[in-house]
């Protein structure tokens, strides 16, 4: 007589079984290609739309404009190890001491937080210190252009006020985006 009760394979290899079927259906998901959304920049377009309907417009385009002169300041930074290289002749260990001191700036973005909401500017906190800033950066980055500056330590230090207008708009900015 045959005992019913007493399955008749090991209730572990069936639960192993059906882990392995739904791994293998899972495997043949992931293989399938994600939808196209059409050329990079549709993709780009609708990413971007979408920031701009999850969060506020102002908040999206601030961010964006931020991280475009952030990374202006980098392609400068890498101008001016070219032109310290090319045009001064430095090797690389000058070079190094130059570049050192154009990044000093950032060192001290602890006190431009303090100042910008310290003390205000025409009854602001944060949006005159961000011209300011800019136009100095402005200022300081098309001084270079214009004028051929004989000696290294001069660019370094006129790259040095660039980096400072930089830093203390990094800080504000930041500080914006968090209020």
């Amino acid at each position: 007589m045959e005992n019913d009760s007493v399955p008749s394979e090991d209730p572990m290899m069936e639960m192993m079984e059906a882990i392995n079927d739904e791994k293998k259906s899972s495997q043949v998901d992931s293989q399938e290609e994600p939808p196209s959304n059409g050329v990079w920049y549709c993709s780009m377009c609708n990413w971007l739309g979408s920031m701009y309907d999850r969060f506020d417009s102002p908040f999206v385009t601030f961010f964006i404009i931020q991280n475009i002169n952030h990374g202006m300041w980098i392609i400068a930074t890498l101008a001016a190890k070219d032109y310290f290289k090319v045009y001064f002749g430095l090797d690389p260990g000058e070079m190094q001491i130059y570049m050192s001191i154009i990044h000093i700036p950032w060192s001290f973005k602890i006190l431009y937080g303090l100042i910008s909401d310290n003390v205000p500017l025409c009854g602001l906190r944060r949006k005159p210190y961000l011209i300011i800033m800019g136009i100095v950066q402005f200022l300081c980055l098309f001084s270079i252009f214009l004028f051929e500056y004989d000696e290294p330590l001069v660019v370094a230090i006129v790259l040095a006020i660039a980096s400072m207008s930089e830093a203390f708009t990094n800080v504000v900015s930041d500080a914006i985006m968090v209020i």
